[in-house]
């Protein structure tokens, strides 16, 4: 991957240099830094909080506090240009690393590459893709393992994702998009691997100048692998099938806003989104009691505030509120277990060059 991920990154720069000078090109990069408190970072239920703070299950939890202050660095190098069919093309390299000042279990990195082909000032079409090397949840205890402890939940994962917009003058723009993920587990927990298949339809109005409002639906197929993992073991009591569909459904209104003396508007961002999970687990609830016949409806509330204090600066302010609620026929035991609620509240400061 390695390779892979150097060879791209070369390949793109080498291509554009040697065009560049016959073409039009430039650079469109951005770099983001953000510092932000994050009140639950495993999006732990009331109860696992209690334990944890109860230190009454020590083995089960590796971090040193519930919340934490996280710094994020987001380098993105753009290059436009018109090297394929004339028309315009951006290719964008983007880094991310997520820095948690107390828990560095949570530290989270991505990589990933664009490009986007304008065919028209009204029709583009995009390919990306997106690596993530570890991500970490939690400590659980493995089925898979002959010892009794508790095991690291992580996983790693590509993503695919590919798209098109098309616009209609420049009051109403619509969207599609397709995304592919392959979700790599440990070894202690293979049955949580997956391929994830998602559709997402948009649709975006400029009712007035400056104010945008968007909405989106996006239909979401998990495929997990629990039954090539558990096919070939007896005798176990559970199974765990975490395979789910679910329905989301999201919207956000853009407004300007001007303030007193302020040479320029802010810019308020609101934005909602609330999914529906369907589990798939066609076991029985004494065999998968964690999944079979559970719904999961999550909800996400993001408002942001953005004003620009220099043609290359952006300041942001933001703050985002989740909650998951958990119905299933297996029980409190279950709901206890899973559901949550998280903050984030923090700036970002935006450098284009």
């Amino acid at each position: 991957m390695k390779n892979i991920i150097l060879f791209l990154i070369i390949f793109i720069f080498i291509s554009t240099y040697s065009f560049g000078f016959d073409n039009e090109f430039s650079f469109n990069n951005k770099i983001e830094i953000a510092s932000y408190y994050n009140s639950n970072i495993l999006k732990l239920s009331s109860e696992n909080i209690n334990e944890f703070k109860g230190n009454s299950n020590p083995d089960k939890y590796h971090i040193k506090s519930i919340d934490d202050f996280v710094t994020s660095l987001r380098c993105e190098l753009a290059f436009k240009h018109k090297l394929t069919f004339g028309h315009t093309q951006i290719d964008k390299i983007v880094f991310k690393y997520d820095r948690y000042w107390n828990n560095n279990i949570k530290d989270l990195r991505y990589f990933s590459i664009h490009v986007i082909q304008f065919w028209s000032r009204y029709f583009d079409m995009s390919v990306k893709y997106f690596y993530f090397p570890y991500i970490y949840i939690n400590h659980y205890d493995s089925f898979l393992d002959s010892e009794n402890v508790y095991r690291e939940f992580s996983y790693s994962k590509n993503v695919y994702r590919s798209g098109m917009n098309l616009k209609f003058v420049d009051l109403i723009h619509f969207g599609y998009q397709f995304e592919y993920s392959q979700n790599y587990y440990n070894k202690y927990f293979g049955e949580y691997d997956s391929d994830d298949f998602k559709h997402s339809f948009s649709i975006t109005f400029f009712p007035y100048e400056n104010i945008r409002m968007k909405f989106r639906y996006s239909y979401k197929q998990s495929l997990a692998e629990a039954e090539k993992v558990f096919g070939d073991i007896t005798g176990l009591y559970e199974i765990r099938d975490a395979s789910y569909e679910s329905n989301i459904y999201y919207g956000s209104l853009t407004i300007p806003i001007r303030r007193g003396s302020f040479k320029s508007n802010f810019k308020l961002l609101t934005s909602f989104e609330f999914e529906e999970r369907f589990f798939q687990s066609k076991y029985s609830q004494t065999i998968d009691p964690y999944h079979s016949g559970r719904k999961d409806n999550i909800f996400r509330f993001e408002s942001s505030l953005i004003y620009p204090i220099f043609y290359i600066f952006d300041l942001k302010g933001f703050y985002m509120y989740e909650t998951r609620n958990v119905s299933t026929p297996a029980g409190s035991f279950v709901e206890d277990e899973k559901e949550y609620s998280v903050k984030k509240v923090g700036c970002l400061l935006m450098i284009r060059f």
